[in-house]
């Protein structure tokens, strides 16, 4: 089950959607097969992003919503608000602002029962772009900036680089050219 989740997540990260979701779907059965519910709610995080890179949102919602539930009987503020987050990216594909902006009040809810820096700053990404994806570009450009002044403090330069491009793609849309290719 390890190994295959390994291959899914990897697979993920570089764009093989089609071998991360045979991966991600052997972890699930083979943890499912002997009783690992902690395999199947991570190996089901994955593939719930998955399925919805691929469009297939009513399974992903499916997958969203039992990660929900387990994480409510279990009372897991990790997981709620990782779950959230995910219902929040959910929402927008549906074009769902209103509960885009409840799935990240209730990311923001579970902060404070969650250790470290990361987890605000990991929201303030997912607020630009939402806003970003709604064309609320002001909105956007204050998470991007605020994300970054935090982000420099990590050592994520992917995270930094995507920051970037995003607010690239606002400057950009406003015709501020120079700004943008800067």
């Amino acid at each position: 089950s390890n190994a295959h989740r390994i291959l899914g997540v990897l697979s993920q990260m570089l764009g093989d959607w089609p071998a991360s979701s045979a991966h991600l779907k052997r972890a699930v059965a083979i943890s499912e097969s002997i009783g690992d519910s902690s395999g199947m709610l991570t190996s089901g995080k994955y593939l719930a992003n998955v399925l919805l890179a691929a469009g297939d949102i009513t399974a992903a919602k499916r997958l969203a919503r039992e990660r929900l539930d387990l994480a409510q009987k279990t009372d897991d503020a990790n997981e709620r608000y990782e779950t959230y987050r995910l219902l929040a990216n959910i929402a927008e594909r549906e074009s769902d602002v209103a509960t885009v902006t409840r799935s990240l009040d209730s990311a923001r809810a579970q902060l404070k029962r969650l250790p470290g820096g990361d987890y605000p700053v990991w929201l303030l990404h997912d607020e630009a772009r939402h806003a970003l994806a709604r064309g609320d570009l002001p909105n956007a450009e204050r998470s991007l900036n605020a994300y970054l002044e935090l982000a420099k403090q990590g050592t994520c330069d992917v995270c930094i680089f995507d920051s970037r491009m995003r607010l690239a793609d606002i400057y950009a849309r406003r015709g501020e050219v120079a700004r943008a290719e800067k």
